[in-house]
This record gives C-alpha cells, sequence and structure tokens, in this order.
C-alpha cells in the first residue's frame, strides 16, 4: 500500500490514528 502511514478518521469530532493502515480500515468498515 503506497499510501501515508497513518489513517485518520474524524469520528464524532474525535481523531483516531492507526499505526496499521489495514488494522485501521478493518476498524473502519466494521463500524459502518
Amino acid at each position: 500500500k503506497e499510501w501515508c502511514d497513518k489513517i485518520i478518521f474524524m469520528e464524532n469530532g474525535k481523531a483516531t490514528v492507526y499505526d496499521d493502515v489495514d488494522e485501521g480500515i478493518a476498524v473502519y468498515q466494521g463500524k459502518k
């Protein structure tokens, strides 16, 4: 994956930073 090593999701005005992009995406998709 060629994009940034940190992914930030804004949720309820709070930013969560995931160091692992794959983990971050999995968590984000799990919330939908």
